[in-house]
C-alpha cells in the first residue's frame, strides 16, 4: 500500500463493511491478504477507492445491503444482491427514459453493473433497446424529439458515471477511438469507451465529429493498442472510407489493431481494408479487445526450457 492524500472517491474499511453487512476487521483482513486493494493516507489508515470496492463486489458476487454507502445517491434504499435479469431491465430502463426520471434510469443500470452485468451487456440490451424505441417516436408523437433529447441526455450521464466505476490499472494498454466527421452522435463512441474501460483499457474518446486526420494524429501521441472508429450516418460512414486507409496507417504504425463498427457499416456497402476488425455489438469489440489483451500476455510471457520447442 502506498501512500495518498485521502480522495473524496474513496471508503474506510468501516464504511466498506458496513456496506457489505460484515465487520470491519474482515475487510481489513481482506486488504491485507491482497484481496481488496488499498491505499495508506498520510495517517496510516487505509483508503478504499469506490471502483475498486465496486470491482471487489462483482468479481465475489458479495452481496450489497447498503450500496449507498459507496456514495451513490441512486441506490439509497436499493439493495444489491444478484444480477439483474436484463429482460425486466430493458422495459423498466425504457419507461424511466420516457418518463425523464434520471435517478431511476441511473439506479437501474448502476445496480445491474454492480450485480455483475458487463457493460457490453447493459450497452447491447438495455441501452440500445431504449434508444431504438425512443428514436422511432417522432414518427408518430409530437413530443418524441424532445422524449428523445432528454433521454440521450440521461444515457450520456449513466455512462460517464459508469466509466467513473471501473478500475484502469496503471500501465494499462491503451485505446483511442471516436465518430467521424460527419456524425453527430455522442453516445455510441461513449458507449465503445465505456466498454473498452470496463475490459481494462485505458481509454481516449475523441467523441463526435472528429476528422479523421485527428484521429491518426491522437493515435502518433497515444500510441494504442486499439483504435475504433463507431459510424452511425451515411456522411460518417463517407468520411471514414475517404480516409480509413490513412488510420489504419497510423494505427500500424504504433502496432495497434483497428476496430470499425455502427449501422452504417452492417449493410457491408462500405468496402474496408483488410486488416480491420468490423463488428456490430459492443459485445464483439468486447471480446476483440479481450483476446488483444491475452495475446500481449502471451507474447510478453518468458519463454521455458526449449524456447519456442526447436531441436537445439
Amino acid at each position: 500500500m502506498q501512500n495518498i492524500h485521502e480522495p473524496s472517491d474513496s471508503l474506510s474499511p468501516r464504511d466498506f463493511a458496513a456496506a457489505l453487512g460484515v465487520s470491519e476487521s474482515s475487510v481489513k483482513r481482506w486488504v491485507d491478504d491482497g484481496k481488496i486493494r488499498a491505499l495508506r493516507t498520510p495517517g496510516g489508515h487505509r483508503r478504499i477507492a469506490v471502483s475498486e470496492a465496486i470491482r471487489f463486489v462483482r468479481a465475489t458476487t458479495a452481496p450489497l445491503p447498503r450500496a449507498d454507502l459507496l456514495g451513490l445517491r441512486e441506490l439509497r434504499g436499493r439493495s444489491v444482491a444478484a444480477a439483474s435479469d436484463l429482460g425486466a431491465l430493458s422495459a423498466a430502463f425504457h419507461r424511466a427514459l420516457i418518463d425523464g426520471r434520471a435517478l431511476e434510469a441511473r439506479a437501474l443500470i448502476v445496480q445491474a453493473f454492480i450485480a455483475g452485468a458487463s457493460l457490453s451487456e447493459v450497452c447491447d440490451g438495455p441501452v440500445r433497446a431504449a434508444l431504438t424505441r425512443i428514436g422511432d417516436l417522432w414518427h408518430y408523437d409530437q413530443a418524441g424529439v424532445f422524449v428523445e433529447h432528454r433521454a440521450t441526455a440521461i444515457v450520456v450521464e449513466v455512462l460517464s458515471l459508469l466509466r467513473t466505476l471501473t478500475v484502469v490499472e496503471e500501465g494499462a494498454p491503451r485505446a483511442v477511438g471516436c465518430a467521424p466527421a460527419g456524425d453527430p452522435y455522442v453516445i455510441p463512441t461513449l458507449a465503445v469507451a465505456t466498454v473498452l474501460a470496463d475490459e481494462g483499457f485505458d481509454v481516449t474518446n475523441l467523441g463526435p465529429e472528429t476528422p479523421m486526420l485527428s484521429l491518426s494524429l491522437a493515435i502518433e501521441r497515444v500510441r494504442p493498442t486499439l483504435v475504433w472508429i463507431s459510424s452511425s450516418t451515411a456522411a460518417g460512414a463517407d468520411a471514414v472510407s475517404a480516409g480509413v486507409e490513412s488510420v489504419l496507417l497510423a494505427a500500424q504504425g504504433v502496432g495497434a489493431a483497428m476496430a470499425v463498427g455502427g449501422r452504417c457499416f452492417e449493410g457491408g456497402s462500405h468496402r474496408l481494408p483488410t486488416g480491420i476488425f468490423q463488428c456490430r455489438m459492443t459485445a464483439e469489440l468486447a471480446a476483440f479487445a479481450r483476446g488483444l489483451q491475452t495475446a500481449a500476455v502471451s507474447l510478453d510471457a518468458p519463454q521455458g526450457a526449449g524456447g519456442n520447442g526447436a531441436d537445439g
